[in-house]
């Protein structure tokens, strides 16, 4: 009965104190958060832009100015990267989907979300070879029950700068 006793408190004492580092590694990635986007925002205000539309991912941050027609980029992997682009030189948005290669067989009937390997953002930019790439959801570091949430995400910023865009070749016609 004693061992028992002692078993549990040892129990419940291992699961407080799992809860409070969660906790704490939960409240320094929120506070990171904040920091990146204070130097978001002003990098952006220090450029005379207005976002109208904002988008925190895990590696990046995205801002779109409407009226001045640009995006503006925090990317955070490595090191801070701020990356402006213009759409007035944008030939193209799409969202591209990288799947995991499989068989045909193993394919058929399955969940196919399971195999997404990555979920981009491509910039086709006029006169540039390589586009600027924004990722939503990389199976190394999101989880599988997000992928819909950050596709749509996405497939938003997709539909919204296409419009744009497209508003571009219109102006030029």
């Amino acid at each position: 009965m004693f061992i028992e006793l002692i078993t549990s408190i040892g129990f419940v004492i291992v699961i407080l104190l799992s809860v409070a580092i969660l906790f704490m590694m939960d409240k320094q990635a929120r506070l990171k958060t904040v920091e990146l986007l204070n130097k978001f925002n002003k990098y952006g205000s220090q450029n005379n832009f207005s976002f109208s539309s904002q988008e925190i991912l895990r590696n990046a941050i995205i801002g779109l100015d409407g009226v001045h027609r640009k995006i503006l980029v925090l990317f955070t992997k490595d090191k801070l990267q701020f990356e402006l682009i213009d759409l007035q030189e944008v030939h193209k948005c799409r969202v591209i989907k990288y799947f995991k290669s499989i068989s045909m067989k193993e394919w058929k009937g399955k969940n196919k979300e399971a195999y997404c390997e990555k979920i981009e953002l491509h910039f086709e930019m006029n006169g540039k070879k390589s586009p600027i790439v924004i990722t939503f959801y990389d199976k190394a570091h999101n989880h599988l029950f997000a992928i819909s949430e950050l596709e749509q995400k996405a497939k938003r910023w997709e539909t919204l700068l296409s419009k744009m865009i497209n508003s571009n070749y219109q102006k030029i016609a």
